[in-house]
This record gives C-alpha cells, structure tokens and sequence, in this order.
C-alpha cells in the first residue's frame, strides 16, 4: 500500500514545500521594502550594525576603498582603467574585505572591470539600500539570474552613504554613456 501513495506524498510535499517558499519570499520582500538590510553580508564599505538588525553602518577601511574607486573614475579614467590602476596599487578587492577584514594584504587580488561596475552603479553607496538585484530561480534550483534595473527593491535614505548624490548621478550618467559606446 505505501508503494502506491508514494506519488501522492510526493507531490503533498512538493506542494507544502513551494507553499513555505512562497510564504518566506513574501516576508523577505516585506523586509525589504521596509528598508531592512536582508543579505547574508552588506558590500564593502558597510557592516551590519549590532545595535539595529537589518541597518548598515559605514566601515572605515572599505568605505575609503569604495570612496577611492569613485574618486578615480570621476578623475577621468574608464571602468577598465579603474580595474587597473586598483590592481596596480594593491588595493583589497571586495572579496578580501568581507567580515570586515579590510586591509592591504600581501598578496593583493585582481580587480575586474566587472567588480568596478557593481559598485560604481550601487545605489547603496549614495545612501539608498538596493535589493533584489539578483534573484533564485525557483525553490528547487540554486542559480540566481540578474535583474533589469526596474526590478530592484531601492528604499532611499536608508543608511549613512559614502558618496554624495550628485558625485553617484554624474558616475551614472558617465557610466551609461561609456556602456552605450561600448566600452
């Protein structure tokens, strides 16, 4: 008999599994919308504040990483000379900075044109906590897919920003206008 009520269990959990699915994605996205910081870590610059779960606050040393990044590419230079130059100058990418280890290391990553753009075009930077820009697939798949601009959660004025509003709008309007161009 328990043979028999196997595709019957299976499919009653399949279903209970996707109804909890559902239930804790509303509640995230609840969070979300309510400026709360959900991420397992926030990105360089940022750590989680221990007095108020789900706000940022500014750590030091990644915070002038990322101030460094915007300085160099509002002097002049394109995304990959960005990358470059960060490169050359033993700067810690983000990765060797999570958990708030920031520091100069003596074997110093590589930066990517790629890791210069994520933060370049974060609203996070500018004070706005950005979400939802990267989404799971389904409960049963692990891949995540990117999304369009139009479909991230951004709360303004949530946090303490690391660069001003008119510096993050003229990166944007600089950024944009190299993408169009192909850069």
């Amino acid at each position: 008999m328990g043979i028999a009520l196997f595709p019957f269990l299976t499919a009653a959990n399949d279903f209970y599994t996707a109804d909890i699915s559902r239930k804790v994605r509303a509640a995230l996205s609840s969070r979300k919308w309510e400026g709360k910081f959900i991420g397992a870590s926030p990105p360089i610059g940022y750590e989680k504040d221990p007095a108020e779960r789900g706000h940022l606050i500014v750590e030091a040393q990644g915070a002038e990483i990322v101030r460094h990044v915007f300085r160099l590419y509002l002097a002049g230079g394109s995304i990959i000379g960005v990358a470059k130059a960060l490169t050359e100058q033993g700067v810690p990418t983000p990765a060797q900075c999570k958990g708030g280890a920031c520091g100069r290391t003596r074997f110093p990553g590589v930066w990517s044109d790629t890791m210069v753009r994520r933060i370049l075009t974060n609203p996070t930077y500018a004070g706005h906590l950005t979400q939802n820009r990267r989404e799971k697939v389904n409960y049963k798949v692990e891949q995540r897919v990117a999304l369009p601009q139009s479909a991230w959660i951004v709360v303004p004025n949530t946090h303490e920003p690391l660069v001003s509003q008119p510096e993050f709008d003229r990166v944007q309007n600089h950024c944009f206008e190299s993408i169009e161009e192909g850069e």
